[in-house]
């Protein structure tokens, strides 16, 4: 008779269920709960241990898994418009590390032999390494490729997907501080509500008067740009209190402020050069 420890199954799937999630919100570039993260991951690895028990053996039918692994989804990344691209990354990534811990389980003359602890927690970290390695290098090197900005500003905090753009090469003249383009609907929110306003409803050079008479004045200044059809305008910018992109922190970094929004409808709210 084989002896199954529940402790030992539950740990070893939660652990294998968190690797997959992490490395899914990697490759997908979404910002997700570590705490989310562990719950659902803890949720698939109770749900491994009910399923060997004998009499509940409706657990391992094909519905059944799809809709744990739907739920544990939906724990993590909630009803994001690209779920579905989300749960097919899940799923390959799954299959990847089975795929090597398969392997890892073979020896010479192909025979299968279970694997110990150690092993499956070299196979983790191995495929941790090699998966998000590879797909972060491949973000950087994508043309079209999406950066996370996250800003402080005035106690206020906010997170934009800012599409990069190798043909935005706005920078201040002066300084040679790059600037990445918001719309002004999308930044007004973690802007003091005088300044918000003068935001709205002035144009850049108008707006700037007003600000520079403020406390906070010394953060804006007017960024000279062209474009199709433009020719000698101006933006109004400002250095934000803290910005870091893709979880690094980066100083000097201005936001330009464009009278109309940036976005494909829902995919970034932000231009970053490239």
């Amino acid at each position: 008779m084989e002896v199954v420890y529940v402790d030992l199954v539950v740990i070893i799937n939660t652990a294998a269920n968190y690797i997959i999630l992490l490395l899914t919100g990697i490759i997908c570039d979404e910002r997700v709960s570590r705490l989310k993260m562990f719950l659902s991951a803890l949720f698939g690895g109770v749900y491994s241990a009910c399923a060997i028990v004998p009499a509940w053996g409706f657990l391992t039918l094909f519905p059944v898994k799809i809709t744990v692994s739907v739920v544990m989804l939906l724990i993590v990344f909630g009803g994001k418009k690209r779920i579905l691209k989300t749960a097919l990354v899940f799923y390959g990534v799954s299959a990847a590390l089975g795929g090597m811990m398969y392997a890892a389980s073979l020896r010479g003359d192909g025979i299968y032999t279970p694997v110990g602890l150690g092993v499956m927690a070299a196979v983790f970290v191995l495929a941790y390494i090699i998966i998000s390695l590879a797909f972060r290098r491949a973000a950087k090197n994508k043309p079209g490729g999406t950066r996370r900005v996250d800003i402080k500003n005035g106690g206020k905090e906010a997170q934009f997907t800012a599409l990069v753009d190798t043909g935005n090469s706005l920078k201040d003249p002066v300084t040679g501080q790059e600037a990445i383009i918001m719309g002004a609907e999308d930044i007004a929110g973690i802007l003091p509500d005088n300044i918000r306003r003068a935001v709205l409803n002035c144009p850049a050079a108008e707006a700037m008067e007003i600000i520079g008479g403020t406390a906070a004045g010394t953060r804006f200044r007017l960024l000279p740009y062209s474009a199709v059809g433009v020719s000698g305008g101006l933006l109004l910018a400002f250095r934000p209190e803290e910005l870091h992109i893709d979880g690094k922190k980066r100083d000097g970094v201005l936001i330009a402020i464009s009278p109309n929004r940036i976005t494909d409808g829902g995919g970034y709210s932000a231009l970053i050069g490239g």
